[in-house]
């Protein structure tokens, strides 16, 4: 509580913003604040649509740096 005091103290004094600390979500991460404002906007049963999450690209990411080093240390032999 008293970090999300902290933080509407911040938005008032710096921006002139007025929210109350119930007003204020912190988390430790972007996808811990979206996964809590999801739940908090869904019920049971409702139907949701959203993107393949991007494990898959962190894959293909590492694939391609792993081919990039590799193809360094051909040029380099």
């Amino acid at each position: 509580m008293e970090l999300r005091k902290a933080i509407c103290n911040k938005l008032q004094e710096d921006n002139g913003l007025t929210y109350s600390p119930d007003h204020v979500l912190a988390t430790n991460g972007a996808k811990q604040c979206t996964t809590h404002a999801v739940l908090d906007v869904l019920s049971c049963g409702d139907e949701r649509h959203g993107l393949v999450p991007a494990v898959g690209e962190r894959e293909d990411e590492r694939e391609r740096e792993k081919e990039g080093e590799e193809g360094e240390r051909e040029r380099k032999e």
